[in-house]
């Protein structure tokens, strides 16, 4: 887990040393809790886009990594940004453009941004996932000539979210988003009179990979203790 950056100054809606029950050296009074940004993929990403998130207390910004979304309509008031793979095998390419399009159309927000990744597939997102799902190494209607590499795809994706939601939380007055080599990200503002969303080339970063983390025990109950008249197996089944 990244150590937070702490503040320069103290405002009136910064946490002022409560740890929030987390017993982790040097968090406290370093933890802004009314200041939230989203960030989701796939049916995460849905989630992002709906009116529920949209309410969420403190919201600043919201990014949906190729959501899988229904119906609902979008009422954010914060910048959005949708980042879709131009190889989706899961939720096609065109994954939240029309959603985020009826948002720019609505006028609730100053920056509905879309963004394509060409050759980048649903499954290259995802950590816990193998890239592709073909021997051959084709994604989607992607031959293996057109699909980007895995690592490249994931730091892309990574660096375009950081930035839009740090110049989010700063109430940028203009967005320039990080474009590495090779990849190309395709997009903008789809509001045509909102605030401009344009790209610069950048070099990749060097990321920590989640699962890789040392793993640390800890003593903390997360959940309250289990009542004493409660009759709990704990042993599941065999089948289990």
């Amino acid at each position: 887990m990244p150590r937070p950056t702490p503040r320069p100054s103290q405002g009136p809606a910064t946490d002022k040393g409560v740890n929030h029950g987390l017993d982790i050296p040097g968090v406290k009074g370093r933890i802004d809790t009314s200041r939230v940004g989203l960030v989701g993929h796939s049916r995460g990403g849905g989630y992002v886009l709906s009116q529920k998130a949209a309410k969420c207390a403190g919201l600043f910004g919201a990014v949906a990594l190729e959501p899988a979304v229904g119906a609902e309509k979008m009422t954010h008031k914060v910048p959005v940004l949708n980042l879709r793979g131009g190889c989706d095998e899961d939720v096609e390419p065109s994954a939240g453009l029309e959603e985020t399009k009826k948002l720019a159309k609505s006028g609730s927000t100053k920056v509905a941004a879309d963004v394509l990744l060409a050759g980048t597939g649903h499954r290259m997102l995802n950590t816990n996932l193998p890239p592709t799902d073909t021997m051959e190494g084709g994604v989607g209607d992607c031959p293996a000539s057109k699909v980007a590499a895995p690592a490249a795809a994931q730091a892309q994706a990574a660096q375009i979210t950081a930035s839009f939601l740090a110049q989010a939380l700063h109430t940028s007055k203009s967005y320039q988003l990080p474009a590495l080599k090779g990849l190309a990200p395709k997009g903008g503002n789809l509001r045509e009179d909102g605030l401009a969303v344009t790209f610069h080339q950048a070099p990749q970063q060097t990321f920590t990979n989640p699962l890789t983390v040392h793993e640390v025990i800890s003593k903390q109950r997360l959940l309250p203790a289990i009542p004493k008249n409660l009759i709990v197996n704990k042993r599941p089944g065999d089948d289990i």
